[in-house]
């Protein structure tokens, strides 16, 4: 190139622009260069994809306490929407009696039952909120001394207000652990 700045005058004889070196490149290698870049930027460049909907649970049994202790994380605007009745205006999760809408809900939602059949009453310990994420805590006592891992568990979170809602839960008691995922189609498992 002999030390030369490429411009775009050589190359469409216009005005002279400054062009970077590796523009330049792609242009004198013709259409074909210059079309194979662009389908490479639009496909690298990230896009807003349609969002994903999904909670995340992580239970763990307490075999002092005989109790399943659970820590769901949910978009806030999420649960919001849930717990709005149509045509309502949107229910405020920092307003004064927000939590006895929340566990109302999930009690209706995420249930428990023993290897018996027994269901068992979840008692809501409470939220916290982190960026747009909603952190509820509640746990479940069980009444016999089964494992754990003998339940079974309904999670029916969102399942109603968003199309493609995962809801994952993942169990833990001791050294084991166990994932799950529930979805329309799979909204109760033990």
């Amino acid at each position: 190139m002999s030390g030369k700045t490429t411009t775009m005058k050589s190359i469409l004889n216009l005005k002279p622009i400054p062009v970077h070196p590796w523009f330049a490149l792609v242009l004198r290698r013709g259409p074909a260069a210059l079309a194979a870049t662009l389908f490479y930027c639009l496909v690298t460049t990230p896009v807003e994809a349609h969002p994903a909907h999904e909670t995340q649970a992580e239970v763990v049994w307490r075999a002092a306490t005989k109790c399943l202790e659970v820590a769901l994380r949910i978009r806030g605007t999420d649960l919001e929407s849930a717990l709005t009745p149509r045509g309502a205006k949107r229910v405020d999760l920092d307003a004064p009696g927000s939590d006895a809408n929340i566990h109302t809900y999930l009690a209706s939602v995420f249930q428990v039952r023993q290897s018996n059949g027994a269901r068992v009453a979840m008692q809501y310990e409470g939220k916290s909120s982190e960026d747009r994420y909603v952190w509820l805590y509640f746990q479940f006592p069980l009444l016999e001394s089964a494992p754990p891992f003998e339940i079974t568990v309904s999670n029916r979170l969102l399942l109603d207000h968003l199309e493609n809602q995962k809801n994952k839960v993942h169990f833990k008691a001791g050294n084991t652990g166990k994932s799950l995922v529930f979805d329309k189609q799979h909204p109760v498992q033990k």
